[in-house]
């Protein structure tokens, strides 16, 4: 028991060191390796109340930098999508949920890497077509079924952002409230159990650590380093799924 929690501690504190630095990720970083430890719904439960903290803790500082146009857009389409995808939950198996969080991840991750060859430091802010209200909406669809819509979700939100400290000041308040809409469907489905509640509280330790560490760092280091240094670690997350 003790080695399972010391797993899970360091599990939360490396993917949310990362997705403080990146602005996301962190949810896809660590559910590949929570599933191997406990179960595929409480491993989202928990990531579920991680990522409900370490938002706070992010606007706390940056609230003034969001985008309430990029905010209203996504809010506007992607909880359709996680509809759908919290209502396929129950016809899916854990086996089928893990080939396609592998599947996205691996996609996204390529795509994140090409595309950051390409991409400026400041994206030029643009309009929303068609393509982006696909991506958003499948976004909400994988949200739904596996609380990591992030990459795609970052795919869109790269091509409409003004600064670093917007990109994740936006993610952060983005994330709050899709991860409400999740918190009532798990409160409806009965699936929060105590020893998770127990676990998330004590989750909380390793991430202040990486919270604190991660923002050290996201102050310090040009951030698109780290961007790919994340893409490559979700690459390997999602290989290691696929063929697990």
């Amino acid at each position: 028991m003790l080695q399972e929690l010391l797993a899970i501690f360091a599990i939360i504190f490396i993917s949310q060191g990362v997705q403080t630095i990146t602005g996301f990720a962190g949810t896809m970083l660590a559910l590949p390796f929570l599933v191997l430890i406990m179960n595929i719904v409480d491993a989202k439960v928990l990531l579920m109340f991680v990522g409900f903290v370490w938002s706070i803790w992010i606007l706390r500082e940056e609230f003034s930098y969001i985008n309430w146009q990029i905010v209203r857009f996504v809010c506007l389409i992607m909880p359709i999508g996680m509809l759908l995808g919290i209502w396929l939950t129950g016809t899916i198996s854990d086996q089928l949920l893990l080939w396609i969080m592998s599947g996205v991840i691996i996609l996204a991750a390529l795509y994140n890497l090409l595309l950051a060859k390409y991409q400026k430091s400041n994206s030029a802010e643009k309009p929303v077509t068609w393509k982006g209200i696909l991506i958003v909406l499948f976004a909400g669809v994988i949200h739904g079924l596996l609380i990591m819509g992030g990459p795609l979700l970052v795919l869109f939100v790269n091509e409409h952002y003004s600064s670093k400290e917007s990109y994740r000041a936006t993610l952060s308040l983005i994330w709050i409230l899709l991860n409400l809409i999740l918190l009532v469907s798990f409160m409806w489905q009965h699936v929060i159990k105590i020893e998770v509640l127990a676990l998330s509280a004590y989750s909380m330790i390793p991430l202040i650590v990486s919270m604190i560490a991660g923002n050290w760092i996201y102050q310090k280091v040009d951030n698109s380093k780290f961007t790919t240094i994340t893409n490559f670690t979700l690459l390997l997350a999602g290989i290691m799924t696929l063929f697990k």
